[in-house]
């Protein structure tokens, strides 16, 4: 398993975007892929690639030179509790802190609050629906 920084339009990215709306939309009756996602072009894409497939990815958005959102983290339902996602976050973060980010913020949905805990972010504000369900807000300092 390889996690890499991908670019956007890749045959990676696309997978991404599949298993964002597989794992992230489907289950909310959403469509991802039929959002626009012209935003995407400036986001950076990350990925946990094993042999070919994408079986984990996040998204950051950078809001400024120093803050960037991490947004649709998503693992593939079969490598669930195996660390990937702690592993996929501490490398972005390492990217990120290596491009200049200083602050971290997400919307966590409320169920993984626990997973975002444990990476050191902290909940900020009171609980708020997003995409139909509830959500933290959550940050931290890299």
């Amino acid at each position: 398993m390889n996690i890499e920084l991908v670019e956007y339009g890749s045959l990676e990215y696309i997978q991404t975007r599949h298993l964002r709306d597989d794992i992230l939309r489907k289950p909310l009756g959403l469509n991802l892929l039929e959002k626009d996602l012209t935003i995407e072009f400036n986001s950076m894409h990350f990925a946990v690639i094993d042999g070919k497939a994408v079986i984990a990815c996040v998204v950051a958005e950078p809001h400024s030179k120093s803050v960037v959102k991490i947004r649709q983290m998503a693992v593939s339902e079969p490598y669930q509790g195996m660390g990937i996602g702690a592993r996929l976050m501490i490398y972005a973060e390492k990217v990120l802190q290596k491009k200049i980010f200083t602050y971290i913020y997400l919307n966590a949905r409320k169920d993984v609050v626990i997973f975002y805990l444990k990476l050191g972010y902290k909940c900020v504000g009171k609980e708020f629906l997003e995409v139909t369900i509830p959500h933290i807000k959550m940050e931290k300092d890299i």
